[in-house]
């Protein structure tokens, strides 16, 4: 059976999303963006790192584009563990442990993203199987994840082939799974491609498996 049939054939209600816990998260998250000082917050966070700045701005990937990349993996669970690589505030970490019940790691650099993070994962008892550091994950090894999770979008051709060698030194079997750009090489075996919708409009997201 070949990756296609595995997706169509799972049953309809894997994955299903949790209405009452995400609406509570995302109230929490609403009050903490009344808060925030985006502008300032990227751009302290590029001094003290080679991103440019605009690399470091972010959007959201809504819960829903979070099940279809679930539904199109082939196997995420409890002893599952997930990298969100430019987390931002973690709201899609939260979404990828909240669906699958997956541990979930998320970095980023703007350690006042990490903060509120840390903060939304004690208020929702997520803490211990939730994580996030304030670390640049380009300088990352990424050998203990399953599924490593990065919207790059906005990220330049520097950034994008620092990611593809660290990509390149995980485990094999790891699943890679992109927005917004589609990296290429010999080890990296398509899984799936399609467009999904994220909070700046549609996006393509490719999932490819490390051989």
């Amino acid at each position: 059976m070949n990756q296609e049939e595995k997706s169509s054939s799972k049953d309809a209600t894997s994955f299903s999303i949790p209405w009452k816990k995400v609406f509570h998260l995302n109230l929490l998250f609403s009050y903490h963006y009344l808060l925030r000082s985006v502008s300032w917050e990227i751009w302290r966070a590029s001094r003290s790192t080679t991103a440019y700045f605009d690399e470091l701005k972010f959007g959201e990937t809504p819960v829903r584009t979070v099940q279809r990349i679930l539904r199109e993996l082939p196997s995420v669970g409890r002893e599952s563990v997930v990298a969100d690589l430019g987390c931002g505030r973690g709201r899609a970490a939260f979404y990828f442990h909240l669906l699958s019940d997956a541990k979930v790691v998320g970095y980023d650099v703007v350690s006042s993203y990490i903060g509120t993070a840390r903060v939304m994962a004690q208020k929702t008892d997520c803490s211990e199987a939730v994580l996030f550091y304030a670390e640049d994950f380009r300088s990352l090894r990424l050998e203990e994840f399953d599924v490593i999770y990065v919207c790059a979008l906005c990220f330049g051709a520097e950034t994008r082939q620092i990611l593809l060698e660290r990509f390149l030194e995980a485990t094999s079997g790891v699943h890679i799974v992109t927005a917004g750009w589609q990296p290429q090489h010999d080890r990296l075996e398509s899984v799936a491609h399609f467009r999904a919708a994220f909070s700046w409009g549609h996006t393509s997201v490719s999932i490819a498996r490390l051989a």
